[in-house]
């Protein structure tokens, strides 16, 4: 028993076991990995990475960065349901602030209609508006970009071991299976 190591769920029974950490399922202890694996990525190789992004093209319009991480707040509700999301993408600022926009008006049309979208439609509609004006750093990339970028260079690293791991095995299999199969020479 404990709390899982990436979500912080508190796990009854079962769960994953590794280095001392407890996880709940096979997601959380993926996810655990890689955040586990970015905090190892060296601060310089993570640098130059978020330097190329955050100098590079936008990938939505193609337009000239400044490229970053930025967040779309979206608000929905009808009688006794709602749904709430957080949607991130990597954009220029003004692909950025279309999307902020579109979530205002997704906000303040759909967020309405239960009592939770009366008391939250407002917060998210303000949220959204403060995403598209006030901030966002024209100094530098967001730490926010700085961690995507880490654990982006942890999931390809441990791709990369993943697959040399099982060309190994299939590699010791092959030579295993051969041995097996070629007749004995008798002298």
């Amino acid at each position: 028993m404990g709390n899982c190591g990436y979500c912080k769920t508190f796990v009854i029974a079962g769960g994953i076991r590794e280095n001392g950490q407890l996880y709940c399922n096979r997601d959380c202890h993926y996810y655990g990995q890689v955040k586990e694996n970015a905090r190892k990525v060296p601060e310089e190789m993570v640098e130059t990475e978020v330097r190329a992004i955050f100098d590079g093209e936008c990938p939505n319009c193609g337009g000239p960065g400044p490229v970053d991480l930025f967040n779309a707040h979206y608000l929905w509700s009808a009688l006794f349901l709602s749904s709430h999301s957080t949607k991130q993408a990597l954009s220029c600022r003004t692909c950025a602030r279309r999307r902020q926009y579109m979530a205002v008006v997704s906000c303040a049309t759909l967020g309405w209609w239960s009592l939770h979208g009366l008391i939250f439609t407002p917060a998210y509609v303000v949220y959204n508006l403060y995403e598209a004006f006030g901030k966002g750093s024209p100094n530098g990339p967001s730490p926010a970009l700085r961690k995507l970028v880490s654990q982006q260079i942890a999931v390809h690293v441990m791709k990369k071991l993943e697959m040399d791991r099982k060309g190994n095995e299939s590699i010791c299999k092959g030579g295993v299976e051969a041995s097996a199969e070629r007749p004995h020479e008798e002298l």
